[in-house]
């Protein structure tokens, strides 16, 4: 990733702003963050009480197939690091292999499964809300 110059990353935090009015601008949004960090996908989830699966997501182009196995077959206590995540401080940002061996990572289930097949690699996590009824997490994934 490439320096990202202040006018650009002040347009991003402004679109951020107005998906809060407009939630349709998710996708466009989530796209320029994902072009900004040189990432293969993009999302925001809010997921629900007891972190199994998202009330809302919002993704920059990706397959809607592969997400859905995602969410259906992993939600966030299936992905390693996850769990962590929920107890871990706010906008405190996780690299899934700053918390763990590549190694380790490799031999789980869903890096078999799930990352692997579709060339990724790593992924950027970030809880920017948590509360008795929601926790929102942003997630930046790298390609492998």
């Amino acid at each position: 990733m490439q320096g990202l110059r202040l006018e650009a990353f002040s347009s991003i935090v402004g679109d951020i702003y107005d998906c809060a009015l407009n939630p349709d601008g998710w996708p466009a949004t989530l796209t320029r963050v994902c072009t900004a960090m040189d990432a293969a996908y993009t999302s925001i989830n809010l997921y629900d009480p007891q972190f199994v699966r998202p009330r809302l997501a919002s993704h920059s182009p990706w397959d809607p197939v592969q997400l859905q196995v995602l969410n259906d077959d992993y939600g966030l206590t299936g992905v390693p690091g996850m769990p962590e995540l929920a107890n871990s401080a706010l906008d405190d940002p996780h690299s899934t292999l700053n918390d763990m061996a590549e190694d380790v990572f490799q031999a789980t289930t869903f890096y078999q499964n799930w990352v692997a097949p579709q060339g990724l690699r790593d992924g950027c996590v970030m809880k920017f809300v948590q509360t008795g009824q929601r926790l929102g997490v942003l997630a930046c994934v790298t390609s492998a």
